[in-house]
């Protein structure tokens, strides 16, 4: 009877249970210390949250790691800084009625590119409210929407949106008027082609009122 050993064994490069390792670091957002959740309601936008919180809208925009500020839906979870007020205010409401009397106009929408055509010139508003009308153009890069309370200059204005796709004869976007104390305001739609150039901007007078 012939024996035959068992083959040796031999050991591995790598042994079981080898050195620890640090804890991976932590990847994606990383939300500030103390900040409280807010749930997106309906006709907000990330001016009207930072102007109602007290916070730059770079600030908001870069705490919540959001790189499209156009791109925020009813329902997307936001966080606001320590001390905001993160109850959904009341439910707001669009009402466009008589235009009101006194020097309200519009100029520059002649472009079929780049018009507003809601709200017209004098409509009060409340709450939130869609604007329509077109912005398009055949080297397209993207429009935007602005608000002014005081004059018509290029300083006077502030961006709420910008948006990277073409509409025509549709919704341009919303504006909450719960952002901005009551009173005259123009609003301004500028659409910009690829070289940075743009057609006339359509600026258009209204009220914001309670």
């Amino acid at each position: 009877m012939t024996f035959t050993p068992y083959p040796s064994l031999t050991p591995s490069i790598t042994p079981f249970g080898g050195e620890r390792t640090n804890t991976p670091a932590p990847i994606g957002c990383v939300v500030p210390e103390g900040w409280h959740q807010y749930v997106i309601q309906r006709g907000d936008t990330l001016f009207a949250l930072a102007v109602r919180w007290g916070i730059t809208l770079d600030r908001l925009a870069e705490a919540n790691c959001i790189e499209n500020r156009a791109n925020i839906t009813t329902g997307m979870i936001l966080y606001a800084p320590p001390g905001s007020n993160v109850t959904p205010a009341a439910a707001a409401t669009s009402v466009t009625a008589s235009p009101v009397t006194g020097n309200y106009s519009s100029f520059d929408c002649g472009s079929p590119n780049a018009t507003i055509t809601d709200p017209r010139p004098g409509a009060v508003l409340r709450g939130s409210f869609a604007v329509f009308g077109t912005a398009t153009h055949p080297d397209f890069q993207f429009y935007r929407l602005q608000v002014s309370g005081a004059g018509t200059g290029e300083g006077d204005f502030v961006t709420l949106n910008s948006y990277y796709n073409q509409v025509s004869g549709g919704q341009l976007g919303t504006i909450n008027t719960l952002a901005f104390t009551p009173g005259d305001y123009w609003i301004r739609l500028t659409v910009v082609d690829n070289t940075g150039n743009y057609p006339p901007q359509c600026t258009v007078k209204v009220r914001f009122a309670e």
